[in-house]
C-alpha cells in the first residue's frame, strides 16, 4: 500500500494541473509569428523624402500581432554580420518607416508580456536603383609605353600602354575587359587600386577595353576603348580610305543590343531616353565607338 501511495505521489508531482478551461495552468501562450511585407516610399508619401542619395525609404507592414507586447525589429543589412535593432512598442499603425543604404533583411521578433519570444519569417528588401545610386561611366584614354615605363617607344612585338581612367566616385570595383582581335569573348582582370588613376598592360593584338565600374548598387559599363598594337619598324604612311561602316550595333547600359544591323536601317526614334553606346564596325574590320544619349 505504501508503495502505491508512492507512486501516485510521484505522478502528482510530475503532471501539470489541468485548469478549467482545459489548458494547463502554469504555462502561458507564445506570441505569434509577426508577418512582414514592404513598399518603396516617395516624395508623395507621409514620409517626405524620395529615393535617392539620402537612401531607400521603405514602409513595413506588419500584422497577426493579436497577444504581442512589443516587437523587436532586427536589421541585418548586405554584408554584416550583426543587425541593428529598433523596438516597436506601438503597434496600432501596424507600419514601420525606415530607410536602408544596402540590401536589408528584415526580422520581427515579438514578445509577450511573460517576455517570451516568436521570431517571424525573415523578409529581404533590396534597395531601389535609381541612377544617383549606380556608379559613374568610367572613360578610358590610352597611352604607349615604352620597356622602361617612359612614353611612346615600342621596340618588342608586344605594345606596352598605360590605361588611364578618372571620375571614380562612387566606385567601389573596377573591372577591365579585354577583348582582342580575332576573339569573340574578352577576358576580365580587376584593378586592385582604382583610386591610382591608370593601369598598365600589353597587347600583342588589337585590342578593345571596357571599364565596368561597381558599388553596392549595380555596375555601369563605360565606353569601349580600342587601342591598335604600335608599328615598331618599317612604318610606312598610307592614303587614309573614305571606309564605309559595314554594320552598327547599339548597346544599353547594361551592354545589352538593341540594335544590329546597317546605318541604313536604323532610327534613333526606335531608342527609349537614355545612353547608349554606339559601335560601328568598318569595312576593313576597323572599330568606331561613340555615346548616344537620346531624351
Amino acid at each position: 500500500m505504501k508503495n502505491l501511495l508512492a507512486i501516485l505521489f510521484v505522478l502528482m508531482a510530475v503532471i501539470p494541473v489541468k485548469a478549467e478551461d482545459g489548458g494547463e495552468s502554469d504555462t502561458t501562450a507564445l506570441p505569434p509569428a509577426v508577418s512582414l511585407s514592404y513598399i518603396y516610399l516617395d516624395s508623395d508619401s507621409e514620409s517626405g523624402s524620395d529615393n535617392s542619395s539620402d537612401g531607400t525609404r521603405v514602409r513595413l507592414f506588419f500584422s497577426d500581432t493579436e497577444g504581442v507586447d512589443y516587437i523587436v525589429l532586427e536589421m541585418l543589412k548586405a554584408g554584416s554580420i550583426l543587425p541593428n535593432k529598433a523596438l516597436i512598442s506601438d503597434m496600432s499603425k501596424g507600419y514601420f518607416d525606415t530607410t536602408i543604404w544596402h540590401n536589408t533583411t528584415f526580422t520581427a521578433v515579438a514578445y509577450n508580456n511573460a517576455d517570451e519570444h516568436t521570431r517571424g519569417i525573415p523578409l529581404f528588401v533590396p534597395v531601389k536603383i535609381t541612377d544617383e545610386n549606380l556608379p559613374p561611366l568610367i572613360s578610358l584614354t590610352y597611352t604607349y609605353l615604352d620597356s622602361d615605363g617612359d612614353t611612346d617607344d615600342n621596340t618588342s612585338n608586344n605594345t606596352k600602354i598605360m590605361l588611364s581612367f578618372s571620375d571614380t566616385e562612387g566606385v567601389d570595383r573596377l573591372v577591365l575587359e579585354r577583348l582582342r582581335e580575332g576573339f569573340r569573348v574578352p577576358s576580365k582582370f580587376e584593378v586592385t587600386d582604382v583610386k591610382k588613376g591608370y593601369y598598365e598592360t600589353t597587347i600583342d593584338r588589337n585590342t578593345t577595353f571596357t571599364a565596368v565600374a561597381y558599388n553596392d548598387y549595380g555596375h555601369t559599363r563605360g565606353i569601349p576603348l580600342f587601342v591598335p598594337v604600335k608599328p615598331t619598324a618599317d612604318v610606312v604612311e598610307v592614303e587614309e580610305l573614305d571606309l564605309e561602316v559595314a554594320r552598327m550595333l547599339i548597346y544599353n547600359l547594361d551592354g545589352s543590343i538593341v540594335f544590329d544591323g546597317t546605318p541604313a536601317a536604323f532610327s534613333i526614334d526606335n531608342l527609349s531616353s537614355g545612353l547608349y553606346i554606339k559601335k560601328e564596325i568598318l569595312s576593313d574590320g576597323g572599330i568606331n565607338t561613340a555615346k548616344i544619349i537620346v531624351r
